[in-house]
């Protein structure tokens, strides 16, 4: 049987990613125990601290490409896809694609249209 998402490569960026969150969660753990122990407060800091945090939430929070879209949860409210979509219909029927940029009037008219929406 085929299972969803089984045959993307995502192994190698899995292990990279696997091995930068266990190293700095190591040096991490060493390094606030020293810090207390040796008394290095004014040279390891909070802020450095705070800044290997970042690094391991970062890799902690990896998914390859192809499955990212098995986790999106859309929370934009159905109002604004609504007016999205009138306004991309608008856009249609007022400029056929690829006929060049707007002139300083399609802006102000762009522009009263969307804050006609907001």
């Amino acid at each position: 049987s085929v299972v969803p998402g089984w045959h993307t490569t995502i192994y190698p960026p899995y292990y990279d990613a696997g091995a930068i969150f266990s190293g700095f969660a190591m040096v991490q753990t060493l390094m606030i125990i020293l810090r207390k122990v040796m008394n290095l407060q004014d040279y390891i800091t909070l802020g450095h601290i705070e800044a290997m945090n970042k690094v391991i939430v970062l890799t902690d929070k990896r998914i390859g490409a192809k499955l990212v879209h098995d986790f999106i949860k859309n929370i934009t409210p159905p109002e604004e896809i609504e007016k999205f979509e009138q306004y991309v219909l608008s856009q249609k029927s007022y400029r056929i694609n690829g006929e060049g940029k707007p002139s300083k009037k399609d802006r102000r008219d762009l522009d009263d249209f969307k804050e006609n929406y907001e």
